[in-house]
Protein backbone atom coordinates (compact mmCIF):
# COMPACT_ATOMS: atom_id res chain seq x y z
CA UNK A 1 0.00 0.00 0.00
CA UNK A 2 1.08 3.47 -0.90
CA UNK A 3 -0.14 6.74 -0.80
CA UNK A 4 0.65 9.44 -3.29
CA UNK A 5 3.29 11.24 -2.05
CA UNK A 6 5.72 8.59 -2.65
CA UNK A 7 6.92 7.58 -5.42
CA UNK A 8 4.96 5.05 -7.01
CA UNK A 9 7.25 4.78 -10.28
CA UNK A 10 10.18 3.77 -7.60
CA UNK A 11 8.01 1.36 -6.10
CA UNK A 12 6.55 -0.24 -8.71
CA UNK A 13 10.58 -0.87 -10.20
CA UNK A 14 11.42 -2.17 -7.01
CA UNK A 15 8.89 -4.15 -6.18
CA UNK A 16 7.69 -5.39 -10.02
CA UNK A 17 5.59 -8.10 -8.94
CA UNK A 18 3.33 -6.50 -6.44
CA UNK A 19 -0.14 -5.18 -6.08
CA UNK A 20 -0.52 -1.48 -5.50
CA UNK A 21 -3.16 -0.13 -3.39
CA UNK A 22 -3.82 3.44 -3.28
CA UNK A 23 -4.61 5.24 -0.04
CA UNK A 24 -5.90 8.14 -0.89
CA UNK A 25 -4.57 11.10 1.43
CA UNK A 26 -6.70 13.82 0.15
CA UNK A 27 -6.15 13.81 -3.70
CA UNK A 28 -8.30 15.17 -6.15
CA UNK A 29 -10.44 13.39 -8.32
CA UNK A 30 -7.94 14.13 -11.55
CA UNK A 31 -4.96 13.13 -9.27
CA UNK A 32 -6.38 10.02 -8.67
CA UNK A 33 -7.79 9.50 -12.14
CA UNK A 34 -3.88 9.95 -13.68
CA UNK A 35 -3.08 7.63 -11.32
CA UNK A 36 -5.37 5.17 -12.58
CA UNK A 37 -5.07 5.72 -16.19
CA UNK A 38 -0.93 6.00 -15.77
CA UNK A 39 -0.22 3.40 -13.16
CA UNK A 40 -0.62 -0.25 -12.31
CA UNK A 41 -3.08 -0.14 -9.48
CA UNK A 42 -4.95 -2.38 -7.88
CA UNK A 43 -6.88 -0.49 -5.67
CA UNK A 44 -8.05 2.70 -3.95
CA UNK A 45 -8.71 3.32 -0.73
CA UNK A 46 -9.51 5.93 2.32
CA UNK A 47 -7.09 6.10 5.15
CA UNK A 48 -10.33 6.19 7.42
CA UNK A 49 -11.38 2.92 5.70
CA UNK A 50 -11.89 0.47 8.77
CA UNK A 51 -9.61 -2.51 9.24
CA UNK A 52 -12.02 -5.07 8.51
CA UNK A 53 -12.08 -3.09 4.95
CA UNK A 54 -7.99 -2.37 4.66
CA UNK A 55 -8.44 -6.73 4.88
CA UNK A 56 -10.59 -7.16 2.45
CA UNK A 57 -9.16 -5.10 0.09
CA UNK A 58 -6.20 -7.10 0.27
CA UNK A 59 -7.86 -10.31 0.04
CA UNK A 60 -9.39 -8.85 -3.35
CA UNK A 61 -6.33 -7.27 -5.08
CA UNK A 62 -4.99 -10.27 -3.89
CA UNK A 63 -6.65 -12.66 -5.74
CA UNK A 64 -6.25 -10.78 -9.05
CA UNK A 65 -9.40 -8.40 -8.78
CA UNK A 66 -9.85 -4.65 -8.37
CA UNK A 67 -10.77 -2.99 -5.26
CA UNK A 68 -12.18 0.60 -5.66
CA UNK A 69 -14.14 1.96 -2.20
CA UNK A 70 -17.69 3.22 -2.38
CA UNK A 71 -15.85 6.95 -2.24
CA UNK A 72 -14.00 6.62 -5.11
CA UNK A 73 -16.26 4.36 -7.06
CA UNK A 74 -18.70 7.21 -7.20
CA UNK A 75 -16.65 10.10 -7.48
CA UNK A 76 -15.30 8.08 -11.03
CA UNK A 77 -19.00 7.17 -11.86
CA UNK A 78 -19.92 10.79 -11.32
CA UNK A 79 -17.45 12.11 -13.74
CA UNK A 80 -17.63 9.44 -15.99
CA UNK A 81 -14.13 9.07 -16.05
CA UNK A 82 -13.62 12.07 -17.96
CA UNK A 83 -11.17 14.95 -17.34
CA UNK A 84 -12.27 18.66 -17.14
CA UNK A 85 -10.37 21.28 -18.87
CA UNK A 86 -9.95 20.02 -22.78
CA UNK A 87 -11.37 23.73 -24.19
CA UNK A 88 -8.57 25.39 -21.73
CA UNK A 89 -5.66 23.38 -23.37
CA UNK A 90 -6.70 23.90 -26.84
CA UNK A 91 -6.56 27.62 -25.73
CA UNK A 92 -2.91 27.70 -25.11
CA UNK A 93 -0.48 29.00 -27.20
CA UNK A 94 1.94 26.02 -29.20
CA UNK A 95 4.45 27.10 -26.68
CA UNK A 96 2.40 26.42 -23.84
CA UNK A 97 1.05 23.15 -25.40
CA UNK A 98 4.28 21.94 -25.62
CA UNK A 99 5.35 23.02 -22.21
CA UNK A 100 2.52 20.96 -21.01
CA UNK A 101 2.94 18.01 -23.10
CA UNK A 102 6.70 18.19 -21.92
CA UNK A 103 5.60 18.44 -17.96
CA UNK A 104 2.77 15.08 -18.51
CA UNK A 105 6.15 13.32 -19.60
CA UNK A 106 7.67 14.11 -16.62
CA UNK A 107 10.16 16.62 -17.15
CA UNK A 108 11.62 19.35 -15.36
CA UNK A 109 12.09 22.83 -15.64
CA UNK A 110 15.57 22.81 -16.40
CA UNK A 111 15.08 20.14 -18.86
CA UNK A 112 12.36 21.94 -21.03
CA UNK A 113 14.64 25.15 -20.62
CA UNK A 114 17.00 23.48 -22.09
CA UNK A 115 14.89 21.43 -24.83
CA UNK A 116 13.32 25.26 -25.99
CA UNK A 117 16.24 27.51 -25.09
CA UNK A 118 14.63 29.69 -22.45
CA UNK A 119 15.79 29.86 -19.00
CA UNK A 120 14.81 27.61 -16.08
CA UNK A 121 13.16 30.78 -14.74
CA UNK A 122 11.68 31.40 -17.94
CA UNK A 123 9.59 28.08 -17.92
CA UNK A 124 8.68 28.58 -14.40
CA UNK A 125 6.71 32.02 -14.92
CA UNK A 126 5.09 29.93 -18.43
CA UNK A 127 4.13 27.06 -16.08
CA UNK A 128 2.77 29.20 -13.24
CA UNK A 129 0.65 31.03 -15.83
CA UNK A 130 -0.52 27.60 -17.39
CA UNK A 131 -1.50 26.60 -14.09
CA UNK A 132 -3.57 29.84 -13.11
CA UNK A 133 -5.03 29.52 -16.65
CA UNK A 134 -5.92 25.94 -16.16
CA UNK A 135 -7.11 26.17 -12.41
CA UNK A 136 -4.85 23.30 -11.08
CA UNK A 137 -2.14 23.71 -8.14
CA UNK A 138 0.34 20.77 -9.16
CA UNK A 139 2.58 18.79 -12.32
CA UNK A 140 0.18 16.25 -10.97
CA UNK A 141 -3.24 17.55 -11.81
CA UNK A 142 -1.51 19.42 -15.15
CA UNK A 143 -0.36 16.05 -16.27
CA UNK A 144 -3.47 14.27 -16.35
CA UNK A 145 -5.68 17.01 -18.03
CA UNK A 146 -2.68 17.22 -20.29
CA UNK A 147 -2.98 13.20 -21.09
CA UNK A 148 -6.65 13.18 -21.62
CA UNK A 149 -6.33 16.17 -23.61
CA UNK A 150 -3.35 14.37 -25.88
CA UNK A 151 -5.05 11.11 -25.80
CA UNK A 152 -8.37 12.62 -27.41
CA UNK A 153 -6.56 14.57 -30.10
CA UNK A 154 -4.93 11.19 -31.47
CA UNK A 155 -8.54 9.72 -31.43
CA UNK A 156 -9.18 12.66 -34.04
Amino acid sequence: MFDTYQNLQMLQSRYSGAKAILIDSGRTEQEIAYLLVNYTISGIISPDAGLELFYKAIRVVTRGDIWIDQKHLKSQLQRGGALTGHEDINRLSDQNKTIVRLISQGRKNREIGDLLCFSEHTIMAHVSRIYKRLNVSNRAQLASLAKEYFTSLHKL
